[in-house]
């Protein structure tokens, strides 16, 4: 009689589900990881570098590890070293794999071809801001955008360069960033500072730039040329001084207005013009002078008694005025002509 409580063996012929890369798979990167996927759960001491292989064109199985994904129903080939351009590949998985039950799969092969060796230089797509672009903000960001991904180890000051118009280069930061979602296809540089205003800059690359197959950038420069600085108004300053003998009764008192103006040079003693309290003196000039008549009338211009504002007004070419004022009392006025 037979024996209700035993079952034939069941052989899992149908064990493996997909294999990547496909059978025939062609243009394979070289760097890519072999994967067998399964139906169920396979047994984990059963799939090692014995029954999961990859042999080269020679039939030579290459050098690399097997792991098994934690819910056994995947097993990984990683390859010790990048795979051969442009070389056949064959995947064989031996019988020796086994489902947990020991159901042992059909013994499997199939042959994938990796990719031509990369000979393209990469070159440079587009550049912010753009060549002769002009106006640019002086704390601008530069960004160059690639063809295609360039290799980060051969990213620094030898292959990019931000030059002013006398060639010195300017200090700042490289990074690295993605572009249409591909890593290291755009290069950013931060001045370390504000750039120079009205000023034009050159922006090159160089062949020290490779892509990661290593070749070399194609080369590369643009211009751009920074705004104009912003107007300011003209700062002056007003001091005043007592000439004359000690003892004189008549001294005069002389004001003078220094105009600084970063528009327009460092020092301007140009077009300046003088008020007393509000009211223009009729003086234009770097100086005014007042003739000491009498003891706190200064030919009339200034009343006797009380604090008064002596002001100088400077206009400079963009039409913004500067102010300077000296505050004068005839209290101090008095103290001088009674040394």
């Amino acid at each position: 009689h037979r024996d209700l409580h035993s079952f034939p063996t069941r052989r899992s012929s149908d064990l493996l589900r997909i294999i990547s890369p496909y059978d025939g798979a062609n243009g394979v990167a070289v760097g890519i990881d072999i994967v067998a996927s399964f139906s169920e759960r396979i047994s984990v001491p059963a799939v090692d570098e014995t029954t999961f292989v990859v042999l080269d064109e020679r039939s030579q199985p290459i050098p690399g590890a097997v792991t098994v994904a934690g819910d056994g129903r995947s097993a990984i080939f990683d390859p010790a070293i990048d795979l051969a351009h442009d070389t056949a590949y064959t995947i064989r998985l031996t019988s020796g794999i086994t489902d947990q039950a020991g159901n042992r799969m059909v013994s499997y092969s199939s042959i994938f071809t990796t990719e031509e060796p990369d000979t393209t230089s990469p070159s440079v797509l587009g550049i912010s801001p753009l060549e002769n672009a002009t106006g640019v903000a002086t704390n601008t960001v530069i960004d160059v955008f690639f063809s295609e991904a360039v290799n980060g180890a051969t990213v620094d000051f030898a292959g990019f360069n931000v030059l002013d118009s006398a060639s010195n280069a300017i200090a700042g930061t490289i990074s690295l960033g993605p572009f249409h979602g591909v890593a290291s296809r755009r290069l950013i540089f931060h001045p370390a500072g504000d750039l120079a205003n009205n000023t034009t800059y050159t922006v090159t690359l160089t062949g020290g730039i490779s892509d990661p197959a290593l070749n070399s950038l194609e080369p590369f420069a643009s211009t751009f040329t920074t705004e104009a600085a912003p107007n300011r108004a003209p700062q002056v300053t007003v001091t005043s001084d007592i000439t004359g003998v000690a003892f004189a009764t008549t001294p005069d008192l002389i004001f003078s207005a220094e105009v600084t103006d970063d528009n327009d040079g460092a020092t301007l003693t140009a077009f300046v013009e003088w008020f007393i309290d509000g009211t223009p003196a009729g003086v234009t000039g770097p100086t005014m002078t007042m003739p000491g008549l009498e003891l706190g009338n200064f030919n009339g211009a200034i009343p006797a008694i009380g604090p008064h504002i002596i002001e100088a007004r400077s206009l400079d070419s963009g039409g913004l005025t500067g102010f300077g004022r000296s505050e004068e009392h005839t209290s101090e006025l008095q103290s001088h002509l009674n040394l």
